[in-house]
Parts: structure tokens; sequence; C-alpha cells
């Protein structure tokens, strides 16, 4: 299972330091080493007179089921969904307008559109969609 969790570095910090988001949001204590790297993505987010722009680093983790039941459900992580890759792939590359996961504490079935992540561009949907499809 991969999971995906996402955080800003302080500006004293490096790219390894970001495994602090990992434990901050999911209670999981992992070494930079354990994660892959996929890419790093330029991206420019407007709100407002503010412009955002932003240099993001994306890597993955495969946990076991047992991280995966241990994960800290709080303000932050309000569940965590199980997606079958194709059909997040689908998503990502504008096929699909939604994507439908199942939480893994209950199954239930939750639908999102993009409009539910950070409004990043077609670009980082599209690159993530591709990249994580295709290392599989």
């Amino acid at each position: 299972m991969i999971i995906a969790v996402e955080g800003h570095l302080l500006n004293n910090e490096t790219v390894d330091n970001g495994t602090r988001e990992i434990e901050e949001e999911m209670g999981l204590q992992v070494g930079f080493e354990s994660l892959s790297f996929l890419c790093t993505l330029p991206e420019e987010m407007t709100s407002g007179d503010m412009i955002d722009r932003e240099f993001i680093n994306i890597y993955t983790l495969e946990v076991s089921e047992e991280d995966v039941n241990s994960i800290q459900h709080d303000i932050e992580v309000e569940y965590l969904l199980k997606i079958n890759l194709e059909d997040f792939y689908n998503f990502c590359i504008n096929n699909a307008e939604n994507c439908k996961g199942y939480t893994v504490i209950s199954e239930k079935e939750i639908t999102f559109t993009k409009s539910d992540f950070l409004p990043y561009s077609n670009a980082y949907f599209m690159c993530i969609g591709a990249l994580l499809y295709y290392r599989k």
C-alpha cells in the first residue's frame, strides 16, 4: 500500500527532514532511506494577491497492513482511502471527473474530485498519476 502525505518544509530544513511530516500526520516513524523518489515538480498557486511558487518533492513509501492499522487519525488525517490505481490514473489524466475509494477502517465508499485537493495544476495531477501508474 502506498500512502500520500503532504507538508511544507521549514526554511532551515532539507528534503530528508520531510519525514517529520509523516510522523506528524500519520504517527509513523520512518527513515528517509525508506522513501522512493518519484520526481520534483515546480508548482505555482495563486490566491488573491498572493502567488505561492514551490518545488514539490514527491516520494512514495510502501507500508504494511500493520502500519496502516496503526496510523493516527486526527485533525490532519480524517481517513485513509484504498483507491484502485487504474481508476486514480484515469482521474489524474482527466479521463474521469471523480474517483472513488474505500476507507481503510470501515470500507465506506468515498467519492472525491480535484476540488478536494489543494489547487494544484493539471500538470501536477497528470505527473502524479502517470508516475504512480507506470511504476507498478
